[in-house]
């Protein structure tokens, strides 16, 4: 019986992919979103709105899902929205990205 689970995981994940971005959560569900509906981020802290004044920064060109599920530039774009990182990367795979499998 041990050896067939084990031959189920790989399986499982053989054909979907361990870093498949399909797996990852809500962008509003990271650890990573902790201000509360309606406040803003500066890039260190959540304060509301009449307090927020956009940072100035540079933008590394690195992409990132907002935790409001939108796609930025960069953290610094994010943080000038007000918006907390949920983590790098898009938000969502674009629909022309080829679906991950045994022939990643």
């Amino acid at each position: 019986m041990q050896r067939s689970w084990t031959v189920v995981v790989f399986v499982v994940f053989a054909f979907v992919g361990c870093g498949s971005s399909a797996l990852r959560l809500d962008p509003s569900e990271s650890a990573a979103c902790t201000c509360a509906a309606g406040q803003k981020f500066d890039g260190s802290t959540c304060m509301a709105p009449a307090d927020f004044q956009a940072p100035t920064c540079t933008s590394d060109g690195v992409a990132v899902c907002g935790c409001d599920s939108q796609d930025y530039a960069s953290s610094c774009d994010a943080f000038g929205q007000g918006v907390q990182i949920a983590f790098s990367g898009a938000c969502r795979p674009p629909a022309s990205a080829p679906a991950r499998g045994f022939g990643w």
